[in-house]
This record gives structure tokens, sequence and C-alpha cells, in this order.
């Protein structure tokens, strides 16, 4: 805007509503932390272009004892196997897990991929939320509190801790060199035959600045 190349008009909200309103015409781009759903038609018509990497991070409270947890533990808090923060290293509590109810929900689904090479695969998630903003509020205030969310998101956010995963903790660096496990790739997404395609290759080309 401050060089008069464009202006643009954000609306955060969710993965689906934001790739359908470019379907629908009513966007022009969107943000999606994952690539096409090839068994959803709403997006045949939309083109997904890497932009960037992020980190999938599990989040807790910060005065949670918890610092790191394995893939094979994440795989059973999803399946509802784990429970409990015992198993963890944590206090004999209950786990109150959190999740995105939108449907195949961008970092949702890339994690359950990583984890399940399934994204759509049903877990057993008991609290939902709108987005990872309103996820993020409901776990810096439940000591027993367990959620997903990215680096990206939580890296000045003091409410939360992010856990380390297989040891490894979420850095640029970690993500960049590939050690840590839940790394994830960010897509800006516009319709194939959109009228601004010029602004939208310029736009592009601004991210990699």
């Amino acid at each position: 805007a401050k060089e008069k190349k464009g202006r643009i008009t954000l609306e955060p909200f969710s993965t689906v509503s934001g790739l359908d309103a470019v379907a629908q015409g009513t966007a022009d781009i969107a943000g999606s932390a994952r690539g096409k759903y090839l068994k959803r038609p709403e997006e045949a018509g939309i083109n997904f272009v890497p932009v960037a990497l992020d980190a999938a991070v599990m989040i807790t409270y910060p005065k949670n004892p918890v610092q790191s947890i394995t893939l094979k533990q994440l795989f059973d808090i999803y399946y509802g196997r784990i429970t409990n923060w015992t198993p963890l290293g944590g206090e004999p509590k209950d786990i109150n897990l959190y999740g995105i109810a939108a449907p195949l929900d961008g970092v949702e689904f890339s994690v359950r991929d990583l984890v399940y090479r399934n994204g759509d695969q049903r877990v057993a998630i008991p609290r939902l939320y709108l987005n990872t903003t309103k996820l993020e509020e409901g776990i810096a205030i439940d000591p027993a509190g367990l959620g997903l969310s990215t680096l990206a998101s939580i890296h000045e956010n003091k409410g939360v801790k992010p856990l380390a995963i297989e040891g490894v903790a979420a850095t640029p660096a970690t993500v960049a060199d590939g050690t840590y496990p839940l790394y994830i790739t960010l897509y800006l997404a516009a319709k194939v035959d959109s009228p601004k395609q010029a602004a939208i290759d310029r736009f592009i080309a601004f991210l990699g600045t």
C-alpha cells in the first residue's frame, strides 16, 4: 500500500471458508496450510501455490511441566488412547484436547496427513474451536489443555507453551533443515481463471521478498 501497488483487505476465518470464497469469486486469494483436497469439487478450479514453510506445534498451558512428546504419543492422543498427562511426564490429570471445528482445516489436515498418512483421518477431539486464534485463547486459561497451532501464530504468544516433538523444538532453523518432524507447507490459493491474475502474481512475488 505504501508503494501504491495495491491494497489488501484481510478477513481471517477458516481454511475451507477462505477457499470457498475464492471459488465463489468473493475473495481473490486465500491462505491455506494444506494443498488441494481432490475430493472437494469446490477446489477443482483453484490453483495452490506453495509460498512458505511453517511448523505445526502442539501447545499447552505455560506452567505445564511436559516439555516434549513423541509422534507415537501424538498418534495415541488423537486416537483417544492416551487421555491423561501422566504417561507424558505430566501431572495426573486428564488431557483436555482442543481442535478446530471447521472440516478440513489446513493445519489439522496437514498434521493428520503426517501422523496418519490421511489428512481427513477421524480423531477424538472433544473441544472444538473456530480457528487457531480462539483455540490459543482456550489453551491459555486451561492448565490441562493441549491443542494444535503454528509457530507463525504463537511465536510471540506468551500465554501458551509449544511442546518439542521427538525432543526437537520448532524454530525457523529446524523447519528449514527438516529436523522438526511436523513442518508444513503454506499455500496461496486463487482461481485458475482469476481476472486479477496479474495482481495475484505481483503479490506472490512480494511474498518472496
